[in-house]
């Protein structure tokens, strides 16, 4: 109690004579880390710390033989015998480890296993054969990619789980809106991995070193899937909704319905990590999505196979398919505009009532079916 007291009334002191007289350190406080490092547990300390307690029962132990008050003496020898028990209470109880409780042939039993545990994962948990190395430690610092070795098998391993999980959720994505909201934007889904020979082609073409590490942070379309909507607002819908997934890292947003490209492509590209859960934890792996209209997609697919077959098409073709592109673009437009008033003529009410006054009764209903 004594100390308590003594401590609070400190406290208290301080307070006031910074708030009131000097306005100085009063943010200034001790953290339970520095008071730790400060703070000395032998007898000594305690009775220094708590010197408080110790002048309190000498006083009462005083007052008591003066007064022949004999609770007045125990009060003050109890307070003086305070440090002492509290030094005691709080000294660390030193515990026998575990082993020491074992005996020899218990401790060499365990060696013996922890030894055998060991051989087995330097004998067959090696770079070559491990069906998984840890990307950050190992994948990323390989100097050159080799497209037959079994690193670069692991790595297209991890895209290929990557596009299944993205895949599966739009699957079950599409399944929700049909059943739960009768609504189908979607016209239909494909996937596609890179091939190796696109992969090395695309980072010798933005000046990238062959390496791993570039492979894995630099491109970002290694991994693909193709969501075709019948109209542009489904495109913008699903974006919102895919942006809205909890697991799914938004790491770009490219909008190229607004804003196409110099050929006249158009769809809307989201880069995304996906999360895949592996025997040694969760990684997440970089997945390219395109939503996009169908006649979007046609057009897409006819100019790709006639540059991919032809590289060096002539200024005169290039033109026309910006034109058609845009011929497309007006009939994606013009589509919606029809499908927009067709979806408000049958959000009217479909049972049209002509109610009258409160007072009197409806005098006609109109139902259309």
């Amino acid at each position: 109690l004594p100390y308590k007291a003594y401590v609070s009334s400190k406290a208290i002191g301080k307070t006031l004579y910074r708030r009131i007289i000097t306005h100085k350190h009063l943010l200034e406080w001790t953290t339970s880390e520095e008071a730790e490092k400060q703070a000395k547990s032998n007898l000594a300390a305690y009775y220094n710390q708590m010197a408080s307690n110790v002048l309190a029962g000498l006083i009462s132990i005083g007052l008591g033989l003066l007064k022949a008050n004999v609770l007045a003496v125990l009060l003050g020898v109890w307070w003086m015998l305070i440090p002492m028990i509290m030094w005691y209470v709080s000294r660390e109880i030193e515990k026998p480890k575990a082993i020491e409780a074992l005996n020899q042939e218990e401790k060499d039993y365990l060696l013996e296993i922890g030894k055998r545990t060991w051989n087995f994962f330097a004998t067959y948990l090696t770079e070559e054969n491990n069906y998984l190395i840890n990307i950050e430690n190992n994948l990323v610092n390989k100097e050159k990619i080799d497209i037959k070795d079994i690193t670069f098998d692991k790595i297209m391993f991890l895209y290929n789980s990557a596009l299944k999980e993205i895949k599966t959720k739009i699957d079950i994505l599409q399944d929700e809106l049909r059943l739960f909201h009768n609504y189908e934007p979607i016209e239909y889904i494909t996937t596609r991995i890179k091939t190796p020979e696109h992969i090395i082609e695309k980072l010798k073409r933005k000046s990238y070193d062959l390496t791993y590490k570039n492979m894995f942070e630099r491109i970002n379309d290694i991994a693909g899937i193709r969501i075709v909507c019948n109209f542009k607002k489904d495109v913008y819908k699903l974006v919102e909704i895919i942006e809205d997934f909890q697991d799914i890292r938004i790491l770009n947003k490219k909008d190229f319905m607004k804003n196409p490209k110099k050929s006249g492509y158009m769809s809307y590209h989201v880069i995304t990590e996906v999360p895949v859960t592996f025997s040694t934890g969760t990684m997440y792996v970089k997945v390219e999505i395109q939503i996009r209209t169908l006649g979007m997609d046609f057009w897409a697919s006819i100019e790709h196979k006639l540059k991919y077959k032809n590289p060096k098409i002539n200024k005169g073709d290039s033109k026309n398919l910006v034109k058609y592109a845009r011929i497309i673009n007006n009939i994606d437009d013009n589509i919606l505009t029809i499908s927009n008033r067709i979806e408000k003529e049958k959000s009217k009410t479909n049972i049209m009532i002509e109610a009258a006054d409160q007072k009197t009764m409806p005098k006609k209903f109109d139902f259309k079916l």
